[in-house]
């Protein structure tokens, strides 16, 4: 399920033009009233946010049956593994080897790892569709529209500057 994570970025057409509107929208606010970027960052914010929900939030239906699989998942790996590391630790390091099979070469070794990851792969499923780093690139999606607005704090000389001196 983890491709579902991905697909929100299908709505980031959607969601640059709601910021582009905010954005135009607060733009001609300092620019025709006078009023300046701090006093917009409730608003700002609350968008964000919004937007970060909307798309998110239908992720979630997901999360019951995940948790569910993942359970079920850990619980019959867990045993299946169980019962193969007794028969293996028997086998190699109990004694009872047959004497005309060598432990080189051997598909015991290469199952156990086998085992092993596909145990990890059902240990490291999550209870969502998506993770930290799709929620920040979705923000940064949202976010970017806004960007400009801070030349009417920062002027665009002194942003080039900082932004030299932080590199240097």
């Amino acid at each position: 399920m983890g491709f579902l994570g991905n697909s929100v970025f299908t709505f980031a057409p959607v969601l640059l033009a709601q910021t582009t509107l905010l954005s135009a929208v607060i733009m001609s606010h300092i620019w025709h009233e006078g009023a300046v970027l701090p006093d917009f960052k409730l608003e700002m914010v609350a968008i964000v946010a919004f937007l970060l929900i909307l798309v998110l939030l239908p992720q979630t239906f997901f999360t019951a049956q995940l948790a569910r699989a993942r359970r079920a998942g850990s619980r019959e790996y867990g045993a299946l593994g169980s019962r193969y590391v007794e028969i293996f630790r028997q086998r190699w390091l109990a004694g009872a080897t047959p004497e005309n099979e060598p432990l080189v070469g051997s598909s015991d070794i290469q199952s156990l790892a086998d085992l092993a990851n596909s145990f990890e792969v059902v240990r490291d499923m999550e209870a969502l569709p998506f993770d930290k780093s799709t929620v920040l690139r979705l923000a940064i999606v949202i976010v970017l529209p806004l960007l400009p607005l801070t030349l009417t704090m920062i002027p665009l000389d002194q942003m080039i500057d900082r932004a030299i001196k932080l590199l240097i």
